[in-house]
Formats: structure tokens, sequence, C-alpha cells
């Protein structure tokens, strides 16, 4: 697809054709794109863990759209629905939360929960999550459209919660 207006032109960046980085040698040119531009070894974006309770999968706990240099991730989980209500999903947060914050030495986790999913805002907010804003109608869903909560948690926060 090419978008034109005017004597302008969008078009989809191929597979022989530079990278913006490769662009311009210039720190300045590119000092305020995401950090993923300026560190030359791909360093991996996400991290998957897999929660076992007694050797069986109960649920995922994952850490995407990772920022190595702003020390920030985006965190996602899921728990099926038998080991639901049971503590196991406060369990599997606090491991992956005393994970990164005391060994990986982050400095921020984010993440979204729809609206309707008043467990996960439960869990959030019981491990020290604030809610920091709303994306209105961003997520459709049966037919109607629901807000994504946005919430945060920063590393000091954790430690102050912790003690």
């Amino acid at each position: 697809m090419i978008i034109c207006k005017d004597n302008l032109k969008l078009s989809p960046k191929t597979a022989h054709e530079e990278s913006l980085p490769n662009l311009s040698s210039s720190f300045d040119d590119v000092r305020n794109l995401s950090e993923i531009y300026l560190y030359s070894e791909k360093l991996p974006t996400e991290l998957v863990f897999h929660f076992y309770v007694e050797d069986v999968l109960a649920g995922q706990i994952s850490l995407k759209s990772i920022r190595w240099f702003n020390r920030k991730a985006e965190l996602m989980f899921f728990l099926k629905e038998a080991f639901r209500g049971q503590g196991f999903g406060s369990k599997m947060l606090e491991m992956i939360l005393e994970h990164v914050f005391k060994t990986m030495n982050f400095h921020r986790l984010e993440a979204e929960v729809y609206d309707y999913n008043i467990a996960a805002q439960h869990l959030l907010q019981k491990a020290g999550f604030t809610e920091e804003g709303r994306l209105r109608e961003a997520k459709f869903f049966q037919g109607k459209y629901h807000d994504i909560l946005c919430y945060g948690l920063l590393g000091r926060e954790y430690v102050k919660s912790k003690r």
C-alpha cells in the first residue's frame, strides 16, 4: 500500500532498503526515537514464563515491550480457570515482581486490563499497581466497545510495599 498526498508519499519499507538507524549517523537525529534504535545488539523484547502448580501448567506471565535502557516492560498474565480464586494469581505476580525489581533492577512495570476483567484489576491493585489512565472504548469484545485501564508500578513503590 502506498499513501500519496500532494508531492508526499508513504510506502512500506522493503527488505533490501536501509532501516531508520542507518539513514543517519548523527545521534541528534535518532535520540528521540525508541531506544531499540540506539543499541547495536538485539536484546530480547519479551520474556515469557510458564507458571506451574505441582508440575501442572497453570498459567503464563510475560514481560513484553522490554526497554532495557529505560528499565521497563509491559506485564501480561493469564491463569487457567481451574487455578483461579485460590491465590495462585497473587503468587505468580509476586514471583515475577520480585524477580523484575530485585534481580533485573527494573524501574517500572506497566499493565493493561479490560474494564470487564474485575479480577485482574483487583490483582494488580493488591500488588501495588496504580491506575494511571484509561483508553476509552479501545477494545471491541462481544459486540461492544470497552475501556482499557492502564496501570503502572515503580520499583521504589514495590520495595516500599514489601517492608
